[in-house]
């Protein structure tokens, strides 16, 4: 989806500009190739861990699992911005156990409240994700993937 987005930006681009249409397609052919690049790394990374469960904090993490092989467990917030609730949360432990799952993923920029609550009485881990990137960590998509992918298959890992 990434490559199609750059080269439709480039043709938008070229098209609001025609004199410097050709820099826009060589740019595009420069990110189309790190994309590429970007993606083998990250199935490299994560290609051991195929079919492995995973649990996301909200849907951030659903097309990047489908891609590279993961299978989202549970969401632990269906619903942004609302608390799930108790018996929600309650059937969320129950699949994560059923699962065999030990570790959840919660997010830095958001309340880990109830993912604290979920793994501890399941009994399993919390580690952070980064959905957005920025100062501190990760500044620009392909490091913010990478790193995130790193954090997914350490915490894989260590299962």
């Amino acid at each position: 989806a990434a490559v199609r987005a750059v080269h439709a930006v480039a043709e938008e681009f070229s098209a609001l500009d025609p004199a410097h249409r050709e820099a826009f397609v060589a740019n595009a052919g420069h990110v189309e190739a790190r994309l590429l690049d970007l993606d083998e790394e990250l199935r490299s990374v994560l290609r051991p861990f195929a079919g492995a469960g995973i649990v996301q904090f909200h849907d951030a993490w659903s097309h990047f699992a489908q891609r590279y092989g993961l299978e989202i467990i549970a969401t632990l917030e269906p619903f942004p911005g609302r608390e799930p609730s108790a018996a929600y949360l309650a059937s969320t432990i129950e699949a994560i156990t059923a699962a065999g799952v030990n570790v959840i993923f919660s997010e830095g920029q958001l309340s880990d409240r109830s993912a604290r609550v979920v793994a501890e009485s399941a009994g399993v881990g919390l580690v952070v994700l980064d959905p957005l990137g920025g100062a501190p960590g990760p500044t620009d998509y392909f490091e913010l993937l990478l790193w995130n992918a790193a954090r997914i298959a350490d915490a894989l890992k260590s299962d």
